[in-house]
């Protein structure tokens, strides 16, 4: 029989995009085999670093994964690729460093949004990855804080 242990640990890798699959041992038990995609697990580890910053979730979106805090998205992860918030206080350190913004077509014609390439050294360091998640949930702040303020213009 699971143990109720193993069954939390399931329900928390499904939360991260895990898909369970009984596996039916004896009339009795039910043991629970879970496979995950790749891109997946590369989510759940960006996710697992960024706690330092808060109690970030990822959400999967197009083919990859939105990276949130308190219902901000803040970061995107795309090919195995971390891509952080941006802003125009924010931008020049990105740009000064060559990381690439994040990219895709649509209609034949590429769309720039406001996310680029972290550093390499994100993946190495809690320290460091704590700095730039921070930095990208600023400009997050900053970009919500923005549309509050249109918002409340208009009415």
């Amino acid at each position: 029989m699971p143990q109720q242990s193993d069954i939390r640990e399931a329900l928390n890798l499904t939360s991260r995009g895990a898909s369970l699959t009984p596996q039916v041992e004896s009339k009795r038990e039910v043991a629970i085999s879970v496979k995950t995609n790749p891109k997946d697990e590369f989510a759940a580890f960006i996710v697992d670093q960024m706690q330092s910053v808060g109690p970030a979730v990822s959400r999967r979106m197009f083919g990859g994964h939105g990276v949130y805090l308190d219902g901000l998205m803040f970061a995107l992860v795309s090919d195995n690729t971390l891509y952080l918030k941006v802003d125009s206080e924010s931008r020049p350190i990105f740009e000064n460093m060559e990381l690439l913004p994040f990219t895709f077509e649509r209609k034949g014609k590429a769309v720039v949004m406001s996310y680029f390439q972290a550093p390499d050294e994100v993946m190495e360091s809690p320290d460091v990855m704590q700095y730039w998640a921070s930095l990208a949930y600023g400009a997050a702040l900053r970009a919500a804080s923005k549309k509050q303020k249109g918002s409340r213009e208009e009415t």
